[in-house]
Order: structure tokens, then sequence, then C-alpha cells
């Protein structure tokens, strides 16, 4: 098989070849797309079949599209033309030619365009005459097929190696076209970065729009080839791994851009959210929004849509994000991995807020650096099942670093809360909203502060959302056991020997009480996210130390253990510790309580602090030998 060879061109040629500023008007958005739709599908491409499950409601069909049909049809000579003498480069050059009044990503869509309307004619007519029994039509005969297939030469059984190639080929060349239409967004948004970081941009551009329309010329000639009788096909393996390395090259290329502009973002963010800035400006929210998201106060911020889902209606709602303008705002900022526990409280503060009418709003902005299709349709699942108002993004926010730095989000969900003049009155409000719910509202860093000097008991606090019986038993002040770890087996071994406990040996037994059996149905891992966020905002104010942040403390230390224990009475702590001392501790005193001559004048509390005080000691024995037991 005979290699199809890359043609040499130098830059200068290029960047004369490729001309930048075009007068033509083309909405290159949705044409890609329509490409996208036909050559993914003709490519019989499984990523696509994703890509069009998790396709936003913005990208539907548009009817009024005009499609540049006359443009198309003369790339298309171009590419097929039998009399033409020349090869893969004087076809480019005739096409970039043709296409020079267009702008950079217009060119390379059209010109993909264009091979679209051969490449799914070829792919439907081959299969049409391949397979005949799959592909049965009701509306047209076999007999019809085979009379198109022989008016347009697809008659051979056409080799399936060279056939497969193409395929891939092509599946690479929209992926580049993809990767040029983004970087292209990209470079004519951000236009008072550097001009050396631009001009570098543009170059690559330039030359990755010409490789684009040139490997789309190889994809013609190999159609072309495919269709004869007597000429073998090229091997466009050479074309394939040169795609390859320009997509890299375009992918490395914005995000290099980004990150310049992140920079810059980052440092105009700085200055303009310092508490003296508000003094001598007048800030609007709108402002700080769009240099946050767009990376520009120029850009009309008005363009952003920001996307409602209606529980009782298929149309979502949608508003300009200008309606935010006189609005104190929370910014609810996470990566799709946002927790159900978060968004079913925030549920309950929206549906109150609205009720009441107040002057305040929750938008999501989804934090994605690379998005793809599987986000994508998280995406789109996540934003129907909330309420408020969603950023409608197709790429990651300018604002990132800031976010991440100054705002100390790390992947975890955070809810900035912004009021109308743009200024941050508390970095992470979900702390108090998790905690405490609307009791906390308007949720800024002054009714934080109210709110943490009322609190009178700390475990109430953290467990009332962890289990449905919880605040049940706390107010019948019964015995409660939380515990958990990594250890299963310890768990399950630690749950036996609760139920062997019997209530009725101790002098408390008149109260009712009784051990609550908590591992069926007890989130430990909300139970570990609350007391985190109630310790972060001890630590916030005034790096609070007290017995409760001592508590705390220490409790957290057992966060990532793999056996852990916690007794209360109520919801006033006995004693917590490692799962170990608990169980021998509790295998003790089961077996004391049980024999003849205890006295049943002990409550359970002080037995059980003994028993485990006991166990302390024995291991601190134990351990002054170096001997360890588990």
């Amino acid at each position: 098989m005979v290699k199809l060879s890359l043609s040499t061109i130098s830059k200068e040629e290029i960047s004369q070849t490729i001309k930048v500023n075009g007068e033509e008007r083309l909405d290159v958005p949705f044409l890609l797309k329509l490409v996208e739709k036909i050559m993914y599908t003709a490519a019989g491409d499984e990523k696509y079949k994703a890509y069009q499950h998790g396709e936003k409601e913005s990208e539907a069909v548009d009817s009024s599209f005009k499609s540049p049909l006359c443009t198309l049809r003369k790339i298309s000579f171009e590419l097929m033309d039998c009399d033409f003498k020349g090869g893969v480069r004087e076809r480019t050059l005739a096409i970039t030619n043709l296409l020079s009044n267009y702008p950079l990503d217009a060119k390379a869509v059209l010109s993909v365009a264009a091979l679209a309307l051969e490449f799914e004619d070829f792919c439907r007519l081959h299969q049409h005459i391949n397979d005949p029994v799959t592909c049965s039509n009701i509306y047209f005969s076999q007999e019809y097929w085979n009379s198109v297939a022989i008016l347009k030469r697809v008659t051979a059984p056409t080799d399936q190696q060279s056939l497969y190639e193409l395929k891939n080929l092509v599946v690479v060349i929209l992926e580049v076209t993809r990767s040029i239409f983004e970087l292209e967004k990209v470079r004519t948004k951000y236009t008072n970065i550097r001009t050396d970081v631009l001009a570098v941009v543009l170059t690559v551009i330039q030359r990755n729009v010409y490789w684009t329309i040139a490997t789309v010329v190889a994809c013609a000639t190999q159609i072309s080839k495919l269709k004869s009788f007597k000429d073998q096909p090229y091997d466009l393996s050479q074309w394939r791994e040169y795609l390859n390395s320009i997509h890299e090259d375009l992918k490395n290329s914005k995000r290099n851009l980004e990150q310049e502009k992140e920079k810059e973002v980052h440092l105009k963010l700085s200055n303009i959210l310092e508490s003296s800035h508000y003094e001598s400006h007048n800030y609007q929210i709108t402002e700080v929004l769009n240099l946050l998201i767009e990376g520009d106060t120029n850009v009309k911020v008005e363009q952003r849509i920001l996307i409602k889902s209606s529980i009782n209606s298929t149309a979502a709602k949608r508003k300009r994000i200008e309606m935010l303008r006189t609005k104190d705002v929370l910014l609810l900022i996470s990566s799709m991995d946002i927790s159900h526990d978060d968004t079913a409280v925030l549920k309950s503060i929206y549906e109150q807020i609205e009720s009441r009418k107040y002057n305040y709003e929750i938008v999501w902005i989804p934090i994605v650096e690379q998005w793809n299709v599987e986000l994508h349709e998280k995406f789109c699942n996540l934003k129907n099942q909330m309420p408020w108002y969603v950023l409608e993004l197709d790429s990651h926010i300018a604002g990132i670093e800031f976010i991440k730095e100054k705002w100390n989000f790390t992947g975890k969900t955070i809810a900035v809360l912004m009021n109308s003049q743009g200024k941050v009155e508390n970095h992470n409000a979900l702390e108090m909203i998790s905690l405490w719910g609307m009791d906390a509202f308007p949720f800024t860093k002054e009714s934080e502060r109210t709110i943490l000097q009322k609190e009178k008991n700390w475990l109430r606090l953290v467990t009332k959302n962890t289990h449905p019986n919880i605040e049940t038993w706390m107010k019948e002040e019964k015995y409660i056991f939380l515990y958990g770890g990594t250890d299963q087996r310890w768990i399950k071994k630690f749950g036996e020997c609760l139920e062997n406990v019997d209530f009725t040996k101790f002098s408390d037994r008149r109260e009712g009480n009784n051990a609550a059996e908590q591992n069926d149905g007890f989130k430990e891992e909300l139970f570990w996210i609350l007391i985190e966020r109630l310790n972060s905002i001890r630590v916030g104010e005034d790096n609070i130390r007290d017995d409760t942040g001592k508590e705390l403390e220490k409790l957290l230390s057992y966060k990532k253990a793999d056996r852990w224990v916690l007794l209360s009475k109520g919801p006033s702590v006995i004693i917590f510790g490692h799962g170990t001392l608990f169980l021998r501790a509790l295998k003790e005193l089961v077996k004391v309580s049980s024999g003849e001559g205890f006295n049943t004048e002990h409550t359970f509390e002080t037995q059980m602090i003994k028993h485990y005080d006991d166990q302390v000691v024995i291991q601190q024995e134990i351990q002054s030998f170096g001997i360890k037991i588990r």
C-alpha cells in the first residue's frame, strides 16, 4: 500500500495562505454541531451516542440556520475534481484561497463540512451495498440503492481495513476541528492578554487550520481511491499520527492561554475585592461576576445565560445574568461530585427564601477543568435536580485560580455569599447552612458569629441529619453509640456485642435508657463532614480554644481510623476513642454484668467509663513492652 506523504510548507507560506480576518459571517458553532452529528454517526463512533445524549437545550436544531450550500459545493468540487492535476498541497491551497474571506475557525469547519457531504454519502451507500438486510428501507428498494451506488461508483467491495482507517482519521479531524474552534474562541475573547502570547497562539491556529484542510483533502483523495476499480487505496497512517500531535498542540496552546488569563484575572479580582476599593468605587455584582466568569469587565455580561429547571414543566426558565444586578447571591461552587446532602439542605433553604420573597438568589457555578462527554451528561442531570439558577458553561471559568487560592476551593463544594455590590460577605456559607439551616440567614459572617455564640451542644448539631431517629433518642436521653471506621468486620462485631448488653442490670434502667445501635442507616461520611465544618467555623472565629474545640479536634483525629466509637447520653458526650478498647471494655462489662453478685446500683455510664479506663491502662502497660494488640 502506497503512503500518501505530507507535503512540506513553510511558516511564511501558511501565514500568507491562511488569512486571519475574514468579513464573511457564519454560525460556526451550529455548523460544527451539524458536521459532528453527521460524521460521528457515519463513522459509527460510539462516543457520539453519549455526546448526543448529553446535548444541551441550547443546541437543539435551529430551523433558521441557513446552510452555506454554495460554498460547500465549491469546496466539494475542489476536493473531488477528477481532472485536477495537482496533489494534496495544490488542492489545499485552492480551498484556502476559496475561503480567504472567512474567519479562521470557519475555514476549518467549512472544509470539514464539505467532506461530511462526501463521507456520509459514501458510507451510507457502502453500508447498503455490503449489508442490504440490516439497511433495508420500506421506502426504497435494494434495487434503488444499487442503482444509486452504480451511478456514484460505490460498487466494488471496499477494502475494509482502509475504510476503517479512513473512519478513524475522520474522527481525529473532528476532534482537531473542535479544538481549533475552542482555541479561536478563547483567543478572540481574551484580546487584552500580552501581544506576544496572542501572536504565538495565532500562529498555532493558522498552522493547524492549514493541516486540517490538507487532511480533509487527503481523506477526499482516499474516498476517490476506494471508489476506483483499479487504484489501490493509500496508507494514511502518517496523517493520523501527525493530526494526533496537532490535537495535543492545540490543547496545550488553549491551556497556556487560559493560564495567562487566569493570572491576569486573579490580580484584577484581588484588587477589586479588597475592602478599601469599595469606599471609592461603585461596583455591582454583575461586574465582578463578569470578570470572574468571562475574564473581562468589557464583555457584555448580559450575554451570559442562567438556566432554572422547572419541576412541573419540561421547559427550563432562561434569564440573562443581568437579573442579579440588585440581588445578594449565594454562589454555589462545586465539581460534578456535589453531594446529595448538600443539595438537600440547599433546596430547603431555597424554598424558604422563595416563599418569603427575599431579594436573594442561589446560582450554581460548576467547576470543570476539561469538559468531556461524561461530565457534560452529569452536569445535565445535576442541573435538572436543582431548583435554583445554573450558570450555562461550555468551558472552565476565567477566575478558576482566584477561586482556588482566595476562596480555598479544593474540589469540595463551597457557597460564597456576595452582596449586590459584589463584595464577599462569607467565603463559605455552606458550612453554617449545613449546620443551622435557615436559622443562620442571611448567612453573613456576622450572623455566623451570633448563632455560634448561642450554640450550646455540638453533638446535637452535627448528628441531627445523620440518622432518622437520632433526634428522638436525644430528647429521650437514651444512651447512643456512634461507631464506624474502615474495618467492616469489627463494625459487625461491635454491633453484635451491643445486642448482648442487658440494660436492666443497671440503676438507670427505670429511666428507659437503652443503647441505640446506629450503624444501620448511620451516615458516617456526613457526620465527619459536619464535624469538620463546625470545627472550621470555630477556628475561623478568632481560633476559639475551649473544651468544645479540643473535643472536636480530638474526635477528628479518629476520622480515618479503622475503628472508632462515641458514647453519649442524649446529646451529652460521655466518652469517645479507638474502637478496639471500646469493644474490649464492652465485652468485659457484658461478662461482669451477667455474673452473680453484680452491683445493680451502678449506672451504665459509670460502669462503661470504668471498664474503658481499665482497658486504656492495660493498653498503656502492653505498649510499654513494645507489644501491639488489635
